[in-house]
């Protein structure tokens, strides 16, 4: 049976159990083993960060692939902030949708946060050489070029194509 598409069954903590015939357990080659595995709803938990003054608001929902950050990324400890968030990307990747697009709408960025952002962004790119569909959306504010080129050095460090959008 090929469970490769099946989303719920990869991403579960699934029960197996290993039940013999009614002769008792077998050895060699007569060994007979039966493997279930039961699952309820085990989809991917989505991940949401509040917006607060001092850091983004998250958005990242496995079953449409959709991954936004927006508003300032100057957490005290950006470690610990970014940390779910690479956590979570990780996770996602071992099964994600056919499309995964991860948009950055940032009003200001601090130099621990640009570390941890290029984290997440060089995960996107192992997954996008690895085939998978994946999309950067860059979004900054008309006028606002530092953040529209720590965009552009985002996309020339990590090699994968940004959609640049300016917003007004």
């Amino acid at each position: 049976m090929d469970f490769s598409g099946n989303r719920s069954l990869l991403r579960c903590w699934c029960d197996f159990w290993i039940l013999s015939g009614s002769e008792g357990l077998k050895t060699g080659s007569d060994f007979g083993i039966e493997i279930r595995v039961d699952y309820l709803s085990c989809n991917m938990q989505d991940l949401y960060l509040k917006k607060t003054f001092n850091s983004p608001e998250v958005e990242f929902i496995a079953d449409t692939g959709e991954l936004t950050m927006e508003g300032r990324s100057i957490p005290e400890d950006p470690g610990e902030f970014f940390e779910r968030l690479i956590s979570w990307i990780n996770e996602y990747f071992l099964s994600p949708v056919e499309r995964t697009v991860m948009t950055i709408k940032l009003e200001y960025i601090n130099s621990g946060s640009s570390k941890y952002m290029l984290e997440l962004l060089r995960i996107m790119k192992i997954n996008h050489d690895a085939g998978k569909d994946v999309q950067i959306k860059w979004y900054f504010e008309e006028g606002d070029e530092s953040i529209e080129e720590l965009g552009i050095h985002f996309e020339q460090t990590v090699q994968i194509p940004f959609e640049h959008i300016e917003y007004y």
